[in-house]
C-alpha cells in the first residue's frame, strides 16, 4: 500500500487564468469572471516519456495539455491546443442530419480539438504526443457550456441545432466565430512546443461513408 508521504500533489495555483485565456487556454466563465486555474483544468490522461523524466496530462475542456516534470514533481507548462479552421476543403464538415453525407466549410466556425486518450511516440530524440480528438462539454451541477446555434455553410446552407461552446460560460479567442467541440480526427503534436504536425482533417467522415454509405 502507499503510504501518505508517497503521495506528491501537483497542481496548477501558479498558472493565471487570464494569461492562460490569452494564449488560446479555454477557461470557464461564472459569472462573467474567469474561474481560477487550479479550479477550472481538469486533467483527464496521462502518458509518460520513455525515460520516465516527463508525463502528459490532457486538459480536455481547456483544450490544452499539461506538461509535469516528474523529477521536479511540478507542472510546468500548460499549453493550448489551437483550433481546427473549418473554413479549410480538407476540414469540410456534414452538420446535417438528413440521411445523407455531403461535407460543407464553416469559416465561421472552428473545432476544438478536446482529446480524451493520449499516446506519445519518439523519433530521433523528439516526443510527439498523438491525440483523439473527442470534445465534450462541461457540467458542473447547474453549470454547463454549451449552447445550440444556427450555422451557414460557405454554400448558404444552414445547420440548426449545432452543438456549440457558450461563449457566456467559457472564454475563446475570437468571439465573432462558433467553437465545436472535438476535431472529428486524431492528430499529432510535438510535445515540447505543441505545435501541430498532423491532423488527420476530415479522413474519418469521408471515409464512413465510402466504406458504410447506409
Amino acid at each position: 500500500d502507499l503510504e501518505a508521504n508517497t503521495v506528491v500533489n501537483a497542481g496548477f495555483a501558479d498558472f493565471s487564468s487570464e494569461e492562460l485565456a490569452r494564449n488560446g487556454v479555454l477557461i470557464g466563465l461564472v459569472d462573467g469572471r474567469m474561474n481560477a486555474a487550479a479550479v477550472d483544468l481538469e486533467p483527464e490522461y496521462i502518458v509518460v516519456s520513455a525515460d520516465s523524466s516527463t508525463a502528459y496530462v490532457s486538459l480536455q475542456e481547456a483544450n490544452a495539455i499539461a506538461t509535469v516534470d516528474l523529477k521536479s514533481k511540478a507542472v510546468t507548462a500548460v499549453r493550448s491546443m489551437g483550433f481546427k479552421d473549418l473554413g479549410a476543403e480538407e476540414n469540410a464538415v456534414d452538420l446535417l442530419e438528413d440521411g445523407q453525407y455531403a461535407a460543407k466549410t464553416y469559416s465561421d466556425a472552428v473545432g476544438v480539438y478536446m482529446p480524451d486518450a493520449l499516446s506519445l511516440f519518439e523519433v530521433n530524440g523528439t516526443t510527439y504526443l498523438v491525440t483523439a480528438n473527442e470534445g465534450d462539454a462541461r457540467e458542473w451541477g447547474d453549470y454547463v457550456n454549451e449552447a445550440k446555434e444556427t450555422l451557414t455553410a460557405d454554400d448558404g446552407t444552414e445547420a440548426e441545432k449545432v452543438r456549440v461552446l457558450d461563449k457566456n460560460c467559457t472564454t475563446v479567442p475570437d468571439a465573432d466565430k462558433e467553437y465545436l467541440f472535438g476535431g472529428r480526427s486524431f492528430s499529432i503534436y510535438n510535445a515540447q512546443t505543441m505545435e501541430q504536425v498532423y491532423d488527420s482533417g476530415n479522413d474519418f467522415e469521408v471515409k464512413t461513408a465510402n466504406y458504410l454509405p447506409e
